[in-house]
């Protein structure tokens, strides 16, 4: 469990270290009694006062003097140290009879390697019920090689069986098929498949950790296959695994070489002269593809690679393969294994296997090379492979406090349907984050740590702010440092003179497909030409909603400030204008829902901006922009602006079109805020709540996007689930429930579907996303009271 606090600024350790111990105790002891509050709304957090007086100019002008100086309060994260010998994997806390047992929900598909937006590994609904016949796909449904073959008898009998436990569609000739036990089932952060072969029980353990709080863990380009195995007597287990270049996106014209370091024997693939930061198809064309394992105190490991049918036929005449010395070098189409053999199994016994993708240059940020985070301490393919290994236990552990908090909170707050949604939500989101620091440096200084998130199966921007805003409730509730961490890129971009970014709003996104970070510089011409998408009511309003959210959870004013003043060039203050000045009357420009027509006085727009600035006032103590919050609510709420129906059931699609209509998904943002009475559109809820009933009612399968649509959005309809009767909400949870289960879908959470017509329940758009983390809003607006 990792511990995040506020304590006060006496915790200074490099002058007083007996103070800083004891400050540490009381910490300790404060987070001890976290657990027993109960949940609590979101309060309003009093920014420092003192705050605005940095500020020098804009509207602000003259308010700084009426502030007091504030009292610091500092973010301590405590992280236990990552392992740093390499000992032998221990089979010690492999005891899978205490892990959580995981959701039998059917999913259109099941995560398996899901680290990073290149690992992203996953098992098609299709295959869940015989997976000895499974493909694995990458998240487009390319095809994946992953084979997992098991001898079961005496190691040196002819009479020994060999069983396709996973990953074989096409039968190997004198195999006979594992037989599968009940279905693939799901916790947050693990896959499990049970089969029966012979005498023999496997379990299958697919599992990648989720560390959002400890930043060397998560940014490790791997993901563990644990294959466990009891038998009723005793009995020989040989188990083998086997990968091919169909991990790379480079071909079979791929070096590959086999090699060993201390206990680990591991493969790389790749070419040494790709280019670098180029993708093929949504995939990685650089970099380097890593199969490991390590033998531990029950088992003798080998490895080999040759022809599929070459390798297949030797193992099942029980050939162990040779212990290779060095490195070996191998034909690109060969097939990659990696073979234990276990001796008189009957209770338990586990061998564990790693998979990944090697970047050591990860992103390009601003034309400067960033790194995984993990290199500030891992500077190599064999110490990472060995750390990796040497921390599974932990790992483990820590998966499982996580896995049991996701599932127990979800269930109290919206039953099992939910907790199904959340646990399939969070690899998936994290799947699409990654956290790196200088390659040149490898500083870890705060302002040097930057998160970067990929818009998977759209445009595939950097860092786009309208992704980055429905993927925030995963990372408020688990890790609020992460919003800081996506957002910090785009405000240092902004801040500093990289470019020719003049304008007074914020740009979409930090590049136009992922890796490249390198900005929008001549944005004239980039919105003239369609590469950066203009909708900058919605992306500048965002922002303000994300940073509030972020200090609202850490009371991190220091990187506010960072922003506000002179040596932030008043970037926040210069777009809080903007928002007043364009917010109430919002021109044609398009939505976050990018595939509709831009239109003018969008009400949802209207309604962002107005959040926005009464955010901004919040957090900075200018009450000016409190004021303008305050008066741009009112005229939405009293109709001033026509934003509703004469009525008054419904918020309208946009102004004077009183019978349109879509979901009004930033009221969670104002829920969430709890803003003050006159800035507040909590009026609103209960007809919002009303109108969306009846919405249901005609479209039982969830609630459309608009009036002008026929498909369903869940990540807005989840948020839009905050602020309604508990009736409505659990028939949105419902319905999002129903759309997942639904295995005519066989993609990675999709997020867009039919609610109307013959294709109703039917995926329509947008899969693999980190905007699922959008599913734990109802989490947020419980309050920051639980701690990962």
């Amino acid at each position: 469990m990792f511990k995040i606090a506020v304590v006060q600024q006496a915790l200074q350790s490099k002058q007083n270290p007996e103070a800083a111990r004891i400050s540490r105790q009381l910490l300790e002891n404060e987070l001890r009694g976290l657990s027993d509050e109960k949940d609590q709304p979101p309060q309003t957090q009093i920014p420092p006062k003192g705050l605005a007086s940095i500020v020098g100019k804009g509207r602000q002008a003259g308010l700084a003097t009426k502030l007091q100086q504030w009292k610091r309060s500092f973010i301590v994260r405590t992280e236990p140290a990552f392992a740093t010998k390499y000992p032998l994997l221990s089979e010690s806390i492999r005891d899978h009879s205490k892990r959580l047992p995981g959701s039998s929900n059917h999913l259109p598909a099941q995560a398996l390697a899901v680290k990073n937006p290149y690992l992203s590994t996953w098992l098609s609904g299709e295959f869940c019920d015989d997976v000895t016949k499974a493909t694995p796909q990458f998240w487009t449904t390319e095809p994946i090689t992953w084979n997992i073959l098991a001898r079961v008898g005496a190691a040196g009998s002819s009479s020994a069986v060999t069983y396709n436990i996973f990953g074989n569609p096409h039968a190997v000739d004198g195999a006979r098929p594992a037989v599968q036990q009940g279905p693939v089932t799901y916790t947050s952060t693990h896959t499990y498949v049970k089969l029966q072969a012979g005498q023999a029980q496997f379990l299958l353990d697919f599992f990648s950790p989720v560390s959002p709080n400890n930043l060397v863990r998560h940014s490790m380009p791997y993901s563990y296959l644990t294959v466990e195995v009891t038998a009723g007597k005793k009995t020989d287990v040989q188990i083998m695994s086997s990968i091919d270049h169909t991990w790379t996106a480079q071909g079979t014209k791929i070096t590959a070489n086999l090699n060993t370091n201390g206990p680990t024997t591991y493969f790389t693939l790749g070419k040494p002269d790709a280019i670098t930061f180029q993708e093929h198809f949504e995939r990685a064309a650089w970099g380097t593809t890593v199969f490991a394992s390590q033998s531990n105190q029950s088992s003798a490991l080998s490895a080999g690679c040759d022809t599929p049918q070459k390798m297949q036929s030797s193992f099942m005449q029980g050939h162990a393969f040779s212990k290779p010395q060095g490195q070996t070098t191998c034909k690109g189409d060969a097939i990659f294994a990696l073979a234990h053999q276990l001796r008189d199994v009957q209770k338990a016994k586990s061998v564990t296997f790693a998979v990944g993708l090697y970047r050591e240059n990860a992103i390009n940020y601003l034309g400067k090379p960033q790194t995984p985070y993990f290199r500030s301490k891992y500077r190599d393919i064999p110490s990472s492979l060995n750390a990796f290994f040497a921390d599974y236990n932990s790992a483990w552990k820590e998966s499982q406090s996580l896995d049991n908090l996701v599932r127990s909170h979800a269930n109290k707050i919206g039953g099992s349907n939910y907790a199904d949604i959340l646990e399939a939500s969070v690899r998936q989101t994290f799947g699409a984050l990654e956290v790196v620091i200088p390659a040149d440096t490898l500083s870890t200084a705060p302002q040097d740590v930057n998160g970067f998130l990929k818009e998977i199966s759209s445009d595939g921007n950097v860092n786009s702010i309208d992704v980055i805003y429905p993927t925030f409730p995963i990372l408020y509730v688990l890790s609020p440092q992460w919003i800081k961490l996506l957002l910090q890129p785009m405000l240092e971009y902004l801040v500093t003179p990289h470019g020719v970014w003049n304008r007074n709003s914020v740009p979409h996104d930090l590049g136009n497909h992922y890796p490249n970070a390198t900005g929008h510089n001549d944005n004239k011409l980039e919105v003239i030409m369609g590469r950066e998408e203009w909708m900058p009511l919605e992306v500048t309003g965002s922002l303000f909603s994300l940073l509030h959210a972020y200090v609202q959870a850490t009371k991190d004013y220091d990187f506010l400030k960072r922003y506000m003043g002179p040596s932030g060039n008043y970037l926040l203050t210069q777009y809080a204008d903007f928002l007043v000045d364009n917010g109430t009357a919002p021109l044609s420009q398009l939505t976050t829902v990018d595939s509709l027509k831009a239109v003018t006085n969008t009400t949802q727009l209207a309604m962002q901006a107005a959040i926005a600035v009464s955010a901004m006032g919040a957090m900075s103590n200018l009450t000016n922009y409190t004021a303008h919050g305050a008066d741009m609510t009112r005229q939405i709420l009293n109709n001033d602006v026509s934003a509703m129906d004469a009525p008054k059931t419904h918020f309208a699609y946009a102004y004077n079109q009183p019978t349109s209509f879509s979901v009004m998904f930033p009221l969670f943002a104002d829920k969430l805020a709890n803003l003050p009475g006159s800035n507040s559109f909590k009026p609103a809820y209960d007809m919002q709540s009303n109108f969306y009933r009846g919405l249901l009612d005609q479209h039982p399968l969830g609630i459309p996007y608009s009036s002008k649509e026929d498909w369903a959005v869940t990540d807005w309809n989840m948020w839009s689930a905050t602020i309604t009767a508990p009736d409505v909400t659990k028939r949105i949870i419902d319905t999002t429930h129903q759309f997942l289960k639904t295995m005519q879908n066989g993609v990675v959470f999709g997020t867009k579907y039919m609610v109307e017509g013959k294709l109703s329940g039917k995926w329509c758009g947008n899969t693999a996303r980190p905007t699922v983390g959008s599913n734990f809003a109802l989490w947020a607006i419980q309050g920051h009271s639980f701690v990962f």
